[in-house]
């Protein structure tokens, strides 16, 4: 296993320095200056034709991006802010409309009490009409039933007057009673 790690590292080692070329370990040929010189030079050409015919397009490209992307990042914040105070708001809005609610259910419940108060007194005083009003009809009734009562009274009376009276007159003791009245007159 020593032996396939250190073949492994060796490979990397020989591709690390084919890739450095003339910086590598392999040393300075005058076909790798050569080759050197080519990528300075192309290298060069090409941050030069970059620098001058695409540069600012590309850096106006670039800020144009970047002002689109802080053109939208401020609509964000803005767009944030405004959302912030609309739910500052709604919940302003709610917790007043929450007081509103509980103000009109305190009136209903205050309104409630007085009506049923209000019903409550008025029972009552239907109940001492109606009171005075079957006192009253008592009160002639009672009325009523003792006149009835005292002349049938007067009526028993008179029938037993009459029953007595009629047993007590006899003719015969009525003429013996005649007779002694005028005998007593007489003297």
């Amino acid at each position: 296993m020593f032996y396939a790690l250190q073949d492994a590292l060796d490979k990397i080692a020989e591709i690390v320095n084919i890739c450095l070329g003339p910086l590598g370990n392999a040393g300075f040929t005058w076909e790798s200056i050569r080759d050197f010189l080519i990528q300075l030079c192309s290298t060069l050409i090409i941050f030069l034709v970059v620098k001058f015919f695409f540069w600012k397009p590309i850096t106006n490209i670039i800020e144009a991006k970047g002002n689109a992307i802080d053109h939208d990042l401020e609509e964000a914040r803005e767009v944030k802010e405004r959302a912030y105070k609309l739910e500052a708001k709604l919940n302003e809005e709610y917790e007043s409309s929450k007081a509103e609610v509980k103000r009109l259910v305190s009136e209903a419940i205050n309104e409630g009490n007085l009506k049923k108060e209000e019903i409550i007194n008025e029972a009552k005083l239907e109940a001492e009409r109606r009171l005075a009003n079957s006192k009253l009809e008592i009160d002639e009734e009672v009325k009523s039933m003792q006149k009835q009562i005292k002349e049938q009274i007067v009526d028993i009376a008179f029938q037993a007057a009459s029953k007595i009276v009629a047993k007590e007159i006899n003719p015969d003791k009525y003429l013996d009673l005649v007779d002694d009245i005028l005998k007593e007159g007489a003297l």
